[in-house]
């Protein structure tokens, strides 16, 4: 088992992660396409959700440790393709700041072709498993008891939005919703880690 000081830090990442993803959702452009990447703020709110995302992988590993052995094989499965989703996903966030921008600037016609480009269609299974392990580690978080049960619906919820969001093309502003009502789970369930790990330790000092 962790130590409860380990499980405290998770807690505050996980804290700090959902703050960054809900500020870097809300400031995100309201498109992806030229005049998206143009906008001043798309390279500030892409750094915000890339360290949001990488950020995140060190918090969900206290939230899974907090309720290990009450989530089950379900909260598990749900738990593993959160977390290899997010890390394919904070890759994708980085080539989103690191090179998207210069190629827009310096070669504006390949950013049409890169829905198409296999760069993009590889990122769309790391995309899948994050919002099919939201969806599911966040079922698992209500169903534990562990946690507040509004924290794991609004996980679900954020990843509902990321769902409909990705296959129905809707506009960016309703994945940016998503990516927001996510975050929000996030910090409650980074706040829940970080009190009760500080209420354990106080309890065994």
């Amino acid at each position: 088992m962790a130590s409860m000081s380990f499980v405290r830090a998770t807690g505050l990442a996980a804290m700090i992660a959902g703050i960054l993803g809900v500020v870097g959702a809300a400031i995100h452009p309201p498109t992806d396409d030229l005049a998206g990447i143009a906008d001043a703020l798309w390279i500030p709110s892409h750094v915000l959700l890339w360290a949001a995302f990488a950020l995140g992988l060190f918090g969900w590993v206290g939230v899974r440790e907090r309720q290990s052995g009450k989530a089950g094989m379900f909260g598990t499965a749900g738990f593993v393709l959160l977390f290899l989703g997010a890390v394919g996903v904070s890759g994708i966030l980085f080539d989103a700041f690191a090179t998207v921008p210069f190629i827009a600037a310096e070669a504006p016609s390949l950013i049409q072709t890169l829905p198409s480009s296999s760069a993009y269609l590889a990122g769309a299974p790391a995309l899948l498993a994050f919002i099919i392990g939201g969806i599911v580690f966040g079922v698992a978080i209500a169903r534990s008891q562990v946690f507040s049960r509004t924290a794991g619906l609004l996980i679900v919820g954020g990843s509902v939005f990321l769902l409909v969001a990705a296959v129905t093309w809707l506009p960016e502003k309703v994945f940016d919703a998503g990516i927001i009502i996510f975050s929000l789970g996030q910090v409650w369930l980074g706040r829940s880690v970080w009190t009760s790990a500080r209420l354990t330790n106080r309890v065994t000092s």
